[in-house]
């Protein structure tokens, strides 16, 4: 049993008008346009749950400048960062994501997952019936910055749950960590080199 499963619930439903990090959203679509030999090509992905990883202090600052309007922009946030969080179920098989072949996990690899002790990519949720969320795991891998004006269109219908301040404070680190990874380049030896 992780130590998330040993608490109440990692979540609460918080009555503000704001986004905060750890917000967890349900039916979010993105669109995607670009331009390609002249035509204009739109991609639509369809995320069933997500969470919103920008930093707390940042999204309360914005909040607080737009409501004073006092001119001064240096506070606002242009972009929201939000990652998708799969449905652990359909993660495990590799099913997660429609039309894609996605890696599968064995029982050994998926335990260490669900106990966030394996691969720095994934963060693992717990599931709450009061919300209505089933066990989640992000991937730091996919991550999107959204419009602050589009994710606050949505903040109403869409927004279902906050992760705790401490929970939240652990997935803020993980992220950052994967983030922050320094990737090596391949060593090659004299050998291969010849």
């Amino acid at each position: 049993m992780s130590f998330l499963e040993k608490v109440n619930s990692p979540y609460i439903r918080h009555t503000k008008k704001r986004i905060y990090q750890g917000d967890i959203y349900k039916d979010i679509t993105l669109q995607f346009a670009e331009q390609k030999d002249g035509d204009l090509l739109v991609q639509t992905i369809n995320l069933v749950y997500v969470c919103v990883l920008t930093q707390d202090c940042d999204l309360q600052q914005d909040f607080d400048n737009r409501a004073r309007d006092e001119g001064k922009h240096n506070n606002y946030l242009p972009c929201i960062l939000i990652c998708p969080a799969y449905q652990a179920k359909k993660f495990r098989v590799g099913e997660h994501i429609s039309e894609q072949r996605m890696r599968t996990f064995n029982e050994k690899e998926f335990t260490k997952l669900r106990n966030n002790d394996s691969e720095r990519r994934y963060h693992w949720l717990p599931e709450d019936s009061q919300f209505y969320i089933p066990e989640i795991i992000i991937d730091f891998k996919h991550y999107y910055a959204i419009p602050r004006h589009i994710l606050y269109s949505l903040f109403e219908k869409n927004y279902i749950a906050t992760i705790i301040p401490l929970f939240r404070e652990n997935l803020s680190h993980r992220f950052s960590n994967y983030l922050s990874r320094i990737g090596l380049p391949e060593i090659i030896s004299e050998t291969q080199l010849v």
